[in-house]
């Protein structure tokens, strides 16, 4: 009896496991960087930059979050083919995951 009752939680385990990892991923947001100077900013040196910006970025580069496509049409870079609850199906960004 006990063998059974062991027999029945490792496949409500395993089942369990399944089903949490072919759920879908959620995307991980792209943190926005501010530029940081690492010197003073009262100093008086002509040679240093207070004036600092973001880094432009062209617009033939930025790529847009999400495609949308009924199915898949074969890879495409920078993209992951998936269904999210956010945007339905389509290719999403793919975005490397943050360091620890």
């Amino acid at each position: 009896m006990i063998e059974i009752v062991i027999f029945v939680c490792i496949l409500l385990l395993l089942i369990g496991l399944i089903v949490y990892y072919r759920s879908e991923s959620v995307p991980v947001p792209v943190p926005v960087y501010e530029p940081v100077s690492v010197h003073d900013h009262n100093c008086n040196n002509p040679e240093h930059n207070h004036n600092l910006q973001a880094p432009q970025v062209p617009q033939e580069q930025i790529k847009p979050e999400f495609i949308q496509s009924d199915k898949h049409t074969g890879s495409k870079p920078g993209y992951v083919f998936y269904r999210s609850n956010k945007y339905g199906l389509g290719y999403h960004l793919d975005v490397a995951p943050l360091p620890d």
